[in-house]
């Protein structure tokens, strides 16, 4: 601001005080204030004292009794109390809600807290059970169970109010599953010894949910052949590595203190326990095998005792042929030359008709037509089956069905070649067939002292087939069933078949279709369900609980609307459970096709049908 500005500005601050300057502000209504409060508390007092309207009913017994509402049972509060058993190592635990996950055989106790209080509580299960609840000098309403099964419940007041929220509460048993056994070493369940080993390494890891007990180790050795076989066991307890609930075994048998010979078999199995109470589950390992197989001789059966050999008797032939390449080889020097390749040649012939009776049972036959034009007339020439002089110039015949079998297939081979053996045994037989192509080869130039390696090569394979291919068959006894005595040497044959017994229809009356059915009647017109089917849906649910998902949903589904048999949304529900429960449905009979003009025609010549 200017100077000028300023100084006006200070006279006028030094002169104000002294001016009598009128009060512009407007005076309060106080009269009109003071009315309109007054009439504001006498319309409050008004309202207050101004009667409630009374409805029509309860007008109508105004003068009669008073109306009492019924009071609502509530549950104010609650806790669920879990303790797991000892054995599990879980801790105690209190829930704030009435359903739980829990271990098996857990104590479950309950502690409820009810306004107003009832005469009597009890917990109401699914299988029908009842538990009562005790009233405590605290005012809360108690009681425990062990549970051994999921199950669900629901609380039932006796001689009181209804609940405000009635509804199921679920309990999920969790099972206590028995010890795991994983098997590291062996890798195989039948190992062949190596001559350089005299000790049998075995390796085993094995895990339990809650905690392991006592580990043995069962061995078994079976000595001898044929019916005079012995059997000896004992038994060893293993100490593993590790905490509770994971260990590893190990373990390494020294097989010169077990008295193992060659031709003997020593048998481990490997049993665990846990330490579940009362009763400890125990599982098993496989049997695994170890075996030192005789020295390479004739054999004299096809069967030897408890050890089957599937390999065709003609299988022994490569022997024979060795033992005459070892004659003709020691005859040399007294044979001329022509004589001794033409002998050589006819070992290689005997070599080569071995070759395609392996060829047959591996799938190669074919291969070795296509090979070698010749091969099919001595094949048919040497396959041991009579055949007509003119078979194999003769053109197939149009609907004869031997020529047709002939033509597009072999009528002596074997259809299940390509799948009798396993993998490993395949291979041992291919390589054998390699080593008889090769002594084959040699044979047929003459060369025999040059085919005896591979003659015992081939030898060696078929002999590693051999003992790839037994089938144990355990020696230690048979595990029968238990005999009743009370029945021995008595007749009774109640629960026998008879032969004369004739077939009975099937039962198709299903619960789960049924119920299904029930309900799936329209949403518009709900319709209450009956109660005998919902029973018979129970008992199949309970029969067959093993092999569902949620046995005890579709449980609880039935039980809400066996409560409430007009729910149209309970009834829904269920509907959808049962939907993949439904049995697929056995297919019809086809209709048989009308017989047309030339049937109906047919069927009047023969006079069954209709005149026109």
């Amino acid at each position: 601001a200017s100077p000028l500005a300023e100084l006006q500005r200070e006279r006028l601050q030094q002169a104000a005080p002294s001016f009598d300057l009128p009060d512009l502000r407007q005076p309060w209504p106080w009269r009109s204030l003071l009315f309109i409060s007054a009439l504001s508390l006498a319309g409050l007092a008004a309202l207050a004292f101004w009667p409630a309207p009374v409805p029509p009913a309860v007008r109508a017994i105004a003068h009669s009794e008073p109306v009492v509402a019924d009071p609502v049972l509530t549950v104010f509060s609650g806790e669920l109390i879990v303790q797991p058993p000892g054995y599990t190592g879980l801790p105690e635990t209190v829930l704030q809600t009435f359903e739980a996950s829990v271990a098996e055989a857990s104590v479950l106790r309950w502690s409820l807290n009810l306004q107003p209080q009832p005469s009597a509580v009890a917990l109401q299960f699914h299988d029908g059970s009842e538990l009562p609840l005790q009233l405590a000098d605290d005012g809360l309403w108690t009681g425990e169970r062990q549970v051994l099964e999921s199950t669900f419940y629901r609380f039932e007041i006796v001689d009181g109010p209804a609940l405000a929220e009635p509804r199921s509460w679920r309990i999920e048993v969790v099972v206590d599953k028995p010890p795991k056994i994983t098997v590291i070493e062996p890798e195989r369940t039948l190992t062949v010894l190596d001559r350089q080993q005299s000790r049998w390494p075995l390796r085993f890891e094995v895990s339990d949910d809650y905690g392991l007990g006592r580990a043995n180790l069962s061995i078994t050795l079976a000595q001898g052949s044929g019916e005079l076989i012995e059997v000896s066991e004992r038994t060893i307890r293993l100490r593993g590595e590790g905490d509770d609930k994971s260990r590893r075994y190990v373990s390494d048998l020294r097989l010169g203190a077990y008295g193992f010979a060659r031709g003997d078999d020593l048998i481990v199995r490997l049993s665990v326990a846990d330490n579940r109470q009362p009763r400890a589950q125990t599982s098993r390992s496989p049997s695994y095998i170890l075996r030192w197989p005789t020295e390479l001789s004739a054999e004299v059966g096809d069967i030897d005792g408890a050890v089957q050999r599937v390999m065709p008797t003609w299988f022994r032939s490569q022997r024979q042929i060795i033992i005459d390449t070892e004659a003709l080889l020691e005859r040399k020097g007294s044979l001329s030359s022509d004589a001794f390749v033409s002998e050589s040649n006819d070992i290689g012939i005997s070599q080569h008709a071995l070759r395609l009776r392996y060829g047959q049972f591996l799938g190669e036959e074919a291969a070795e037509v296509a090979s070698n034009p010749g091969a099919e007339d001595e094949h048919h020439a040497n396959d041991g089956h009579d055949h007509p002089e003119d078979f194999f110039d003769s053109k197939p015949v149009f609907g004869n069905a031997e020529n047709v079998l002939e033509e597009y297939g072999h009528t002596h081979d074997y259809a299940e070649a390509t799948t009798l053996f396993d993998p490993k045994t395949r291979s041992l037989l291919k390589a054998a067939l390699d080593q008889m192509w090769r002594a084959e080869e040699q044979l047929r130039l003459g060369a025999a002292q040059a085919a005896l390696p591979f003659e015992y090569a081939a030898l060696k394979f078929i002999k590693q087939a051999q003992q790839a291919e037994r089938i144990y068959v355990a020696r230690v006894g048979l595990e029968l069933p238990p005999i009743d005595p009370s029945r021995r040497l008595s007749g009774d044959t109640r629960d026998l078949a008879k032969p004369m017994d004739r077939l009975v229809a099937a039962d198709r009356d299903d619960p789960v279709a049924n119920a299904w059915r029930k309900l799936s009647v329209s949403e518009a017109e709900p319709e209450p369900i009956d109660a005998q089917l919902l029973e018979a849906l129970d008992g199949w649910v309970v029969e067959q609980d093993a092999r569902l998902e949620d046995g005890l949903g579709l449980l609880a589904l039935s039980d809400e609307l066996r409560r409430d048999p007009v729910c149209s949304e309970c009834a829904s529900r269920l509907r959808q459970r049962l939907w993949s429960l439904l049995s697929t449905p056995l297919a019809a009979p086809a209709t048989r096709a009308a017989a047309g003009d030339l049937g109906r025609s047919y069927l009047r010549a023969i006079g069954e049908g209709e005149s026109p």
